[in-house]
C-alpha cells in the first residue's frame, strides 16, 4: 500500500524541457532513467517546486521565470498525492516567465502558506537533504557539518516530538543564558544603588542644616517685608493729606480768574466791529484805484498806438529802400549768365558725347566677359576646396579614432599601449611586419561589435602578431625581459592567399538566410590579412553565421542542429551546440551578449583619401595662377572703363551746368518783376500816418480830465479812512493790558494745577508701592496677613524674636544666606535617596522571581535534556546498526555516532558523526569532501538515506544520479540494497534518476522503470499510454497462461 503523502501523478506543462508530460511513478522504487539533457532532473526541480520548495534548494536558477519553457510564457505542475479512503489531494503551480505564481489545492485557489502548511502535515520536507537530494545539491549533503546532519536526520526519521525536544533544548539554552546575564545585570544594579543611599546619606544631613538656615532667612525677610509695608503705608497716608490742601487753594483762584476773562471778551467784540469798517473802506478805495488805473491804462495804449504808427511807416520806408538795392543786383547776374550760356556749342558736345557712350558699351561688354569667366573659376575653385574639406575632415576622423582606440588600450592595459608606443618607434628592429595590440588593428563595424567582442578572448585583443617567429621572440625579450612589460605575442598563420578565398564558409551565406542568418563575423571585420588568418584560423570567423530572432524559430534550430552548425549568433546570444558524452544527444546553450567595451571606434587609414587629398590640391593651385591672370586683365578693363565714365560725366557736367544756367536766367526775371510789384508809394504812405496820429491824440486828452477828478475822490476816502485806523489801535492796546494780567492770572492757575498733579501722582505711587509691598508680604507669608490668626499662630513667635531695625535684619539675612551657600549641598538629594530606595525594594523583588524562574527552567531543561538524549540515543543506534550492516555486506566498515565534542551540556555542540573505511588498509574516517573520492562519498550517502527507512516518517525520497562516480561494484552494491530495502512494506516510495544503469541487475514488482526520450522523434504522451496498455493485456494475458499451465 502506497504511504500517504506519496506521488501519485506528476504533470508537467511548457516546464523546463517538457511541451506537456504526465509522470505515473510506483509505490516503490522509481528508476527514471535518460541520456543527459533529457529531463531527468526537471522531474526533480517540477517536485520541489510543485510542492512549495523553494528554488535555492536546487541549486540551479534563483528566480520561477527561469523554470518556464523557452517561448513560453507560463508553466504549469500539477501533484497528486496520496491520502487514505480515495481523499487524493491535487497541488497545482502556475508560474509566469514574470516570476508570478498562483496556486490551487484540489482546483480550488489557494495561497504558499496554505500549501506549506498541508507539506508540514504531511512530513514532505523538500528542504531535507536526507529525504529530497537534487543533483545539484549531492556535494552539499557531504558538505553538512555534523550539527547539520543531526538537526536534518531528526526531522526526517525522529518522532515530531524528539525535534520538539530539540528544538526546546535549544530555546531553552538560549534562555538560561539570557536569565544568568539578566539576574547579574539586576545584582549589579542593586549593590550599585545601595553605594549610592549611603554615600547620600552625609548630603542629606547637610541639606537639613542647610534648610533651617534658610527657614530663618525666610522669616526674617517675612518680618522685614512687613515692616517696609506699614513704613509705605504712614507715608502715602501723610502725601494725601497734603494733596487735600492743594486742591482746595486751586479751587480758590480759579474762581479769581473768570471775570477777567469776560472783560477781554467784550474789548475784543468792539474791535472786531471797527475792523469791519475800516475794511469797508478800504474796499471801495481799492475799486476807485482800480478805476483810476485802467483810466491811466487807456492813455498809455494810445501812446503806444502813436509810436507803431511811426515805427510801421519808418519800416516801409526802409523795406523800399533794399528792394531797390536787391533789383539791382539781380539784373547784374542775369548779364553774367547770359555771357555764359553764349560760350557753350550744343551740337559739338553732343557728338563727343555718343562717341564716348558707344566706347562705354563696348568695354562694358569686354568687362562682363572677364567678370564671367573670373566668378565661374572662383566656383571652380571653391567646389575643389569643399571636396578637399571634406577629404581633410575624412582622414582626420580617421586618425582621431586611431588616438581613441590608443586611449582606451591605455586604460585597460598600460603594459600592452607602453609596447604599442615601442614598436611604432623601433619598427626598424624587426625583420617583418609586426601588428598590435589586435583591437586597435583591427576595425569592427557597429553592428558586428558585440559579436567580435564576445567571440574573441581579451588576451588576443590586446596581444600583438609578428609574421616572423623571431620576431616574437624579439619582441618578448625587449618589452618583457628588458622593459618588464607584460604582453602577448604569437606568430600568424602562413600566407596562402586571400583571407576569404582560402578561408571560406562551410555554406554560402545565401543558402543559410531561410533560417534567420544574415552575414558570417568575417563580414564585420576589416584589417591586416595577418590578423584576419589568425582569427580565422582560431577563432573561425569565416565559418560563425549571425542572425535574428528569426534564427531561434523551433524549425530552423532543428534545421541548424542537422546542418552541425555548433556556433553561431543570434541578435542577443551566442549559441553553442554540445553533443552528450553517452549518447551524442546535442544540446544547446546560450550565452547572453553584453554591449561591447572594447571594439567600440570603428576607423581605417585610407590611402584613396590621401591620393585624391593631393589631387585636388594640385588643381586648387593651378585654378589659383589662372584666377590671378583674369583678375589682372579684369583691373585693365576696369581701369579703361573708368577713363570713359569719367570724360562722359565731364561733358554731362558741363551740359547740366548750361541748362541750370537757363533755368537761372528765367527765375531772375521772375523775381525782377516781383520786386518790381512790391515797390510803395512813399508820400500817400507819410500822409496816411500822420492823419492817424493826430485822431489819437485827441482821445488821450479826454481821458486824462476824467483821471484828475477821480483822483479828488479818492483822496477824502484815504482820510476817513485814517481816522478808524487810529481808533483800532486804541482798542488793541487796551485788549493788550487786560491779556497780560490774564496771563499772570492764568500762569499762577497752572503752577496750581501742575503741582496739584503731581501731589497726587505722587501719592498714586506710594499708595501703588505700599500696595506692592504688601503684596510681596503676603507671598513670601503664604498669603496670610497680620491681622489674620493663622499668621499670628505661625509667625508671630518668631517674629517676636527678631530684631526690630531694618539694618539689622538684613545684617542677619545676609550672615544665614552666605553660611547656607557655604555649605554646598546637593539640593536633589533627598528626592535622589527616595527614588534609590524604591528601586532597591523593586529590584529584591524583580531579583527573587528571576531567580526563580531560573531555578524552575534549569530543572524543565533537565527533564527534557534526560528524555531527548534517551530517545536521539536509541534513534542513533538504530541507524548505525542498519548503515553498519550494510557496510558490512560490502565487506567494508562503517558506523554512525552521536558526538558532543566533549561539551555534554551545550546542546549546540551535539552532532552525528559518520564514519566509513572502504579497504582493509585504512583506518575509520569522517564523511567529508576531502577524504573520500566522489564515487564513496555517493555510497556513503546512499547507504546512509537507506538507513533511515526503517524509521522514516517522510512518504517519499528522492536521489538525483547519485551513482555517478561509483564504480561497478559499489554501485551494484547500492541498488541491490536499495531493492532489498523497497520490499518491505512500511518503506517510501523511492525516486532515483540516473543517466545509466548497469547490465545484469535483479529487479522485483516493487521497481518500475521510467525511460525518458525527449527530443525531435519523441512519442507522445498518448502514444506512449496506449503502448504501456497494450504491454499490460499482454504481461495479463501470460500470467493467464503460467497459471493454466500450473494447473
Amino acid at each position: 500500500m502506497a504511504a500517504e503523502g506519496s506521488i501519485v501523478k506528476l504533470s508537467l506543462k511548457d516546464f523546463m524541457t517538457f511541451d506537456d508530460v504526465t509522470f505515473l511513478p510506483g509505490n516503490k522504487l522509481n528508476l527514471v532513467i535518460g541520456p543527459n539533457g533529457s529531463g531527468k532532473s526537471s522531474l526533480s526541480c517540477a517536485m520541489v517546486l510543485g510542492l512549495a520548495g523553494k528554488t535555492k534548494i536546487l541549486g540551479r536558477a534563483p528566480d520561477v521565470g527561469q523554470y518556464v519553457k523557452r517561448g513560453k510564457e507560463e508553466a504549469t505542475i500539477e501533484i497528486e498525492l496520496f491520502k487514505k479512503n480515495n481523499n487524493n489531494i491535487t497541488v497545482r503551480r502556475t508560474m509566469t516567465i514574470d516570476n508570478k505564481t498562483s496556486w490551487h489545492l484540489n482546483d480550488r485557489p489557494s495561497s504558499q502558506k496554505e500549501v506549506e502548511e498541508l507539506m508540514k502535515s504531511m512530513h514532505i520536507q523538500v528542504d531535507n537533504l536526507c529525504q529530497f537530494l537534487p543533483q545539484d545539491r549531492v556535494h552539499d549533503f557531504a558538505k553538512m557539518n555534523k550539527q547539520e546532519l543531526l538537526d536534518n536526520t531528526q526531522k526526517s526519521v525522529g518522532s515530531p516530538k524528539l525535534y520538539q525536544m530539540f528544538n526546546e533544548l535549544k530555546n531553552n539554552m538560549k534562555l538560561d543564558g539570557n536569565h544568568e546575564k539578566h539576574i547579574q545585570k539586576i545584582k549589579d544594579q542593586k549593590l550599585k544603588a545601595e553605594d549610592q543611599v549611603a554615600k547620600l546619606d552625609a548630603e542629606i544631613e547637610k541639606v537639613k542644616r542647610k534648610r533651617k538656615m534658610l527657614d530663618d532667612v525666610a522669616n526674617l525677610k517675612r518680618k522685614n517685608a512687613w515692616m517696609q509695608y506699614e513704613e509705605k503705608k504712614e507715608r502715602a497716608n501723610f502725601l494725601k493729606k497734603k494733596t487735600d490742601d492743594k486742591s482746595k487753594h486751586f479751587n480758590e483762584k480759579e474762581k479769581e480768574f473768570e471775570p477777567l476773562t469776560r472783560e477781554i471778551e467784550k474789548a475784543e467784540e468792539r474791535y472786531s466791529v471797527n475792523e469791519d469798517r475800516i475794511g469797508q473802506s478800504n474796499t471801495g478805495a481799492r475799486m476807485d484805484c482800480a478805476e483810476t488805473r485802467k483810466m491811466l491804462q487807456g492813455v498809455k495804449d494810445v501812446h503806444d498806438k502813436i509810436a507803431k504808427i511811426q515805427s510801421n511807416l519808418k519800416t516801409a520806408i526802409q523795406d523800399d529802400s533794399r528792394v531797390n538795392v536787391e533789383m539791382q543786383s539781380l539784373q547784374n547776374e542775369l548779364d553774367r549768365v547770359e555771357n555764359n550760356l553764349s560760350t557753350v556749342n550744343n551740337a559739338e558736345t553732343n557728338a563727343r558725347l555718343l562717341e564716348i557712350e558707344e566706347k562705354i558699351g563696348k568695354a562694358t561688354l569686354d568687362r562682363k566677359s572677364i567678370i564671367e569667366e573670373q566668378e565661374e573659376k572662383r566656383h571652380q575653385m571653391e567646389n575643389i576646396r569643399n571636396e578637399l574639406r571634406a577629404v581633410e575632415h575624412k582622414i582626420n576622423t580617421l586618425k582621431n579614432v586611431l588616438v581613441k582606440k590608443l586611449a582606451l588600450l591605455e586604460t585597460i592595459d598600460k603594459h600592452a599601449y607602453k609596447a604599442r608606443q615601442f614598436v611604432e618607434e623601433n619598427r626598424h628592429l624587426f625583420s617583418g611586419e609586426v601588428y598590435g595590440p589586435m583591437f586597435v588593428e583591427l576595425n569592427v563595424a557597429a553592428a558586428g561589435a558585440k559579436y567580435a567582442e564576445c567571440l574573441i578572448g581579451f588576451s588576443d585583443k590586446i596581444s600583438f602578431l609578428c609574421e616572423n617567429g623571431s620576431d616574437v621572440t624579439k619582441l618578448v625579450e625587449l618589452c618583457s625581459t628588458q622593459r618588464k612589460l607584460h604582453i602577448n605575442a604569437f606568430q600568424a598563420p602562413k600566407n596562402r592567399g586571400p583571407v576569404r578565398e582560402v578561408y571560406k564558409p562551410s555554406y554560402p551565406i545565401s543558402e543559410l538566410r531561410k533560417y534567420g542568418f544574415t552575414n558570417y563575423l568575417l563580414d564585420f571585420v576589416e584589417g591586416p590579412e595577418l590578423i584576419l588568418r589568425y582569427l580565422c584560423q582560431n577563432n573561425r570567423i569565416h565559418n560563425i553565421p549571425v542572425g535574428g530572432p528569426a534564427v531561434l524559430e523551433e524549425r530552423n534550430s532543428q534545421k541548424i542542429k542537422d546542418l552541425k552548425i555548433n556556433t553561431y549568433f543570434t541578435d542577443r546570444h551566442l549559441m553553442r551546440v554540445i553533443y552528450s558524452k553517452y549518447s551524442s544527444t546535442p544540446r544547446s546553450k546560450a550565452v547572453a551578449l553584453r554591449q561591447p567595451s572594447i571594439f567600440i571606434h570603428d576607423g581605417k587609414p585610407d590611402p584613396a583619401l590621401e591620393r585624391r587629398e593631393g589631387q585636388l590640391k594640385q588643381h586648387l593651385n593651378n585654378a589659383q595662377s589662372i584666377l590671378s591672370e583674369i583678375c589682372n586683365r579684369r583691373q585693365e578693363s576696369e581701369d579703361s572703363v573708368n577713363e570713359l565714365f569719367n570724360e562722359r560725366n565731364a561733358i554731362r557736367k558741363l551740359k547740366e551746368s548750361a541748362n541750370f544756367m537757363l533755368s537761372k536766367k528765367q527765375n531772375i526775371r521772375r523775381e525782377i518783376q516781383r520786386l518790381e510789384n512790391s515797390r510803395i508809394n512813399r508820400e500817400a504812405e507819410e500822409e496816411k500816418a500822420y492823419a492817424a496820429i493826430k485822431n489819437a491824440f485827441m482821445k488821450c486828452t479826454e481821458k486824462l480830465k476824467e483821471v484828475v477828478y477821480r483822483a479828488g475822490v479818492g483822496q477824502e476816502k484815504i482820510i476817513h479812512n485814517a481816522v478808524l485806523v487810529k481808533k483800532s489801535e486804541k482798542l488793541q492796546d487796551d485788549i493788550a493790558t487786560k491779556k497780560e494780567a490774564a496771563k499772570e492770572a492764568s500762569q499762577e492757575l497752572n503752577a496750581l494745577k501742575t503741582e496739584l498733579a503731581d501731589y497726587e501722582q505722587k501719592c498714586l505711587v506710594l499708595k501703588k508701592d505700599a500696595n506692592e509691598a504688601r503684596k510681596e508680604a503676603l507671598a513670601i507669608s503664604d498669603n496670610l496677613s497680620p491681622d489674620n490668626a493663622e499668621f499670628q499662630r505661625r509667625f508671630a513667635k518668631a517674629f517676636a524674636e527678631l530684631p526690630e531695625s531694618a539694618e539689622e535684619i538684613h545684617r542677619m539675612v545676609v550672615n544665614f544666606q552666605a553660611r547656607a551657600d557655604c555649605l554646598g549641598v546637593n539640593e536633589q538629594a533627598v528626592v535622589e535617596s527616595e527614588k534609590l530606595k524604591a528601586e532597591i525594594q523593586r529590584l529584591n523583588v524583580e531579583l527573587k522571581e528571576r531567580t526563580d524562574e531560573f531555578v524552575a527552567l534549569k530543572e524543565r531543561t533537565g527533564h527534557i535534556k534526560e528524555k531527548w538524549l534517551d530517545e536521539l540515543k536509541q534513534l542513533v543506534f538504530t541507524i548505525n546498526k542498519s548503515f553498519s550492516a550494510v557496510f558490512k555486506r560490502m565487506e567494508c566498515q562503517g558506523e554512525v555516532l552521536l558526538t558532543n565534542n566533549g561539551n555534554e551540556n551545550d546542546i549546540l555542540k551535539y552532532g552525528l558523526t559518520i564514519r566509513v573505511k572502504f579497504r582493509e588498509e585504512d583506518e575509520l574516517q569522517e564523511l567529508d569532501i576531502f577524504r573520500q573520492s566522489g564515487g564513496e562519498r555517493a555510497v556513503t550517502i546512499g547507504i546512509y538515506m537507506l538507513s533511515l527507512q526503517e524509521l522514516t516518517h517522510v512518504p517519499f525520497r528522492c536521489l538525483d544520479e547519485i551513482n555517478q562516480g561509483m564504480d561497478e561494484q559499489n554501485e551494484r552494491r547500492v541498488f541491490n540494497t536499495l531493492v532489498e530495502t523497497v520490499k518491505k512494506n512500511t518503506t517510501s516510495q523511492y525516486f532515483l534518476l540516473t543517466p545509466k544503469l548497469l547490465n545484469g541487475l535483479e529487479y522485483t514488482d516493487q521497481v518500475k522503470v521510467h525511460v525518458i526520450f525527449n527530443g525531435k522523434g519523441a512519442v507522445t504522451d498518448q502514444a506512449w499510454r496506449r503502448v504501456n496498455r497494450l504491454f499490460e493485456r499482454m504481461a495479463n494475458k501470460r500470467r493467464h497462461e503460467d497459471s493454466d499451465d500450473s494447473d
